[in-house]
Order: structure tokens, then C-alpha cells, then sequence
């Protein structure tokens, strides 16, 4: 009788031992550490290659994936640019008059384009290169031909700031961007890449200070965040004409980034909240209450907050897995995340040192366990 006593209470001290551990999460090993790394603009994962590519204030600089090492840097690029993948062996930069193209292997410039005036922002599709480039008042959209160095202006913009959204959808590129007399909204622009005839153009307003303004795409339609009176409206715009289709109400301050995956569309709060939209419902889900960081992808939502990384399932809400830091992640001055199968997350880390200047580290962390929480058909 007393054995089966005993055998009851460990087998219930057993169960509530798996709970805790389920709710704690496992913890995320750290596979490489680099120290004194100049300011980290971007962190470019390149799946096939298992490379990362870095843009630093001083260095282009190529990493091995597996083991944190140092494969080539070239100090010809440097700065907040993001480089493209042009095809398996080859990525794009820009720099303020110049496009280049790199070896991935490398880091060796194998072809360079002067353009005239500041290259404000690109876009890669096949092997044309489209940018934005801006001379004194002029500014025009430009496609670049990086097989037969052949350079055409498509049309003439007017550019206010350099931080302008570009993304290519059937062939019609959307741009949105800030004209020099824009102070409190943005302008988005479609326009032919084939032609370069204007399609449409339509203004919507965001938050003074706020840069970065993300559409997302579905079918026929187009998502972007909209600002009257204090209000915030995700509104769904046809893609072809600009003309709104219909406005959703938002529940206080968004962020204008967007994120889009299996007909859900991710939604950051400024206070830490994170909703899902269901294109096909129209309705809201909240996901998190705590989210300084989040990526859509899959069928997953990642959520970082300060020691935590979660991952929802984006049909139901449900949290699948956890995973816990072993740093506070509000220590950190960057998050870059890349879903794949070892469910990566490479954080950038900021210490003062005795120099003039900040140095910082970067830390990949991985999934002890890669098997995939959940699939999807």
C-alpha cells in the first residue's frame, strides 16, 4: 500500500517536473562568439553557401556559418547597405555612386558600375539591378543590366529620403518613400519595370519619426499601415490601381514594418504588442504582449522578448516551443533571426570598450534540439 503511495506521488512529481521544464523552455546553445567587431549595420544569412554576410562601418565581412570564422572582409563597402544575393556565387552592393558586384567565395570585386549621383536604394531581380539614384534635385529610378553593364533610366522621382521600401511584384515595382516636402506621411509608388510608365501613386500617413514603411502582398491586393487623426487603419489597397478596397481599425501605435506569411499578417504594437491578421476573416489575434522582436515565416511567429524566444503556431496562437537566452536579450543593440532548420538566431551584442568608440560582439545562437516544433501541409 505504501509503495503505491509512493509510486503515485512521484509519478505526480514526475508530470508537474515536465510542465515546468515544457514552460521554462530549452536553452539556446551559443556555437561562436566574435569580439571587437565594428558597428554591425547588417547580418545577411546565406543558407545554400553557409556563409553570413556582415555590412560594419568599415568592412564588408564574410563569416562562416559553422564556425564564426573570419572567410574574406573587403573595406571597399561599408556602411548601413544591404547586399543581394544576384545568384549562388554572387551578391550586389551599393555604395554612395557605385554598384559592384562580389565573389561569394572570395569577396573579390569582379564587376564595378559608376553611377552618377548617390545610389539611394536597390533592388535585385534576375540579373537587373534596379535603383534609385538621386543627383542634386533630380532623382529617377535606373535598372542596370549586370550582363551587358547596360544602364536605363525607367523615369524620374522625386526622393526625399534614402530609406525608401522597393519590392517587385509581376513585374510592377512599389516604392515607398518620403518626398522632399513630406514631413508626417510617405508616398507609394507603382511603377512598369519593363516601361517605367508611373502606374499610380497614392500618399499615406505614418508616425514623424518613422523611417521604415513595409507593404506585404497578397493576390491582387496590397497591405500598408495608414495613420487620420491619431488613428491607426491597416488598409488593403488593389495593387494595380492604388484604389482602397477596405480599412481595418487598429487598437493604439503600430509600427509601419509589415510581415506576411500563409495569409496572415504580422502587426508590431510600440507597446510590445503583437497581432496576426487573417486576410481571409479580417479578424485580429493577439499573439504576445512583450515583443521587442519578431519574424514571419513558415507558419511560425517568432517572438524575442527580454530572456525568451517563443514560436506560435499562426493558425491557432498556440505556443509550440520556448526557448530561453543565456543573456538578457534588452542588453542587446541588434537581433538578426533566420528560420531554417537549426531555427538560428544571431544577436549583436554592444559593449563600451576603453576606445573612443563602441565595440561590439556577435553571438550565434542554435536549437540543441532542430527537430521542427510542428509541420504544415
Amino acid at each position: 500500500m505504501m509503495f503505491k503511495l509512493i509510486r503515485k506521488i512521484l509519478k505526480y512529481y514526475i508530470i508537474l517536473l515536465i510542465f515546468f521544464i515544457m514552460s521554462c523552455g530549452s536553452m539556446l546553445s551559443k556555437k561562436w562568439r566574435i569580439n571587437n567587431l565594428d558597428m554591425i549595420f547588417t547580418a545577411t544569412v546565406l543558407e545554400k553557401s553557409q556563409k553570413i554576410i556582415l555590412t560594419t562601418w568599415n568592412d564588408l565581412i564574410c563569416l562562416s556559418y559553422e564556425t564564426g570564422e573570419i572567410l574574406w572582409s573587403n573595406n571597399r563597402f561599408k556602411g548601413y547597405y544591404k547586399p543581394y544575393l544576384l545568384n549562388e556565387n554572387e551578391i550586389v552592393c551599393k555604395s554612395d555612386g557605385t554598384i559592384c558586384v562580389f565573389d561569394i567565395e572570395s569577396g573579390s570585386i569582379k564587376k564595378e558600375f559608376n553611377i552618377t549621383g548617390f545610389v539611394v536604394s536597390i533592388i535585385v531581380k534576375g540579373y537587373h539591378v534596379y535603383f534609385i539614384s538621386k543627383d542634386g534635385q533630380y532623382s529617377g529610378l535606373e535598372v542596370l543590366d549586370t550582363n551587358t553593364s547596360e544602364i536605363k533610366q525607367l523615369c524620374e522621382l522625386e526622393i526625399g529620403d534614402p530609406d525608401g521600401f522597393m519590392q517587385i511584384q509581376n513585374d510592377i515595382i512599389f516604392i515607398s518613400h518620403r518626398k522632399s516636402y513630406q514631413f508626417q506621411f510617405k508616398t507609394i509608388s507603382a511603377i512598369d519595370c519593363i516601361t517605367g510608365k508611373l502606374l499610380w501613386e497614392r500618399d499615406i500617413f505614418i508616425d514623424q519619426g518613422e523611417k521604415s514603411q513595409t507593404l506585404v502582398f497578397e493576390g491582387d491586393s496590397l497591405y500598408c499601415i495608414d495613420k487620420r487623426k491619431n488613428k491607426y487603419f491597416l488598409n488593403k489597397l488593389n495593387k494595380y490601381t492604388g484604389e482602397k478596397i477596405s480599412e481595418f481599425l487598429l487598437e493604439g501605435k503600430v509600427i509601419s514594418h509589415l510581415q506576411y506569411s500563409s495569409g496572415k499578417i504580422g502587426i508590431r504594437g510600440r507597446g510590445g504588442n503583437y497581432l496576426l491578421f487573417d486576410t481571409k476573416t479580417n479578424k485580429f489575434l493577439l499573439i504576445d504582449n512583450n515583443c521587442r522582436f519578431s519574424y514571419l515565416a513558415n507558419n511560425v511567429v517568432t517572438i524575442v522578448n527580454s530572456n525568451r524566444i517563443l514560436e506560435y503556431d499562426i493558425f491557432t496562437g498556440e505556443l509550440k516551443k520556448s526557448y530561453i537566452t543565456p543573456f538578457d536579450i534588452n542588453t542587446c543593440s541588434k537581433i538578426f533571426y533566420q528560420a531554417g532548420k537549426n531555427k538560428l538566431i544571431a544577436v549583436v551584442d554592444t559593449k563600451k570598450t576603453g576606445e573612443p568608440y563602441f565595440k561590439y560582439k556577435m553571438v550565434l545562437l542554435v536549437d540543441p534540439d532542430p527537430t521542427p516544433p510542428f509541420d504544415h501541409p
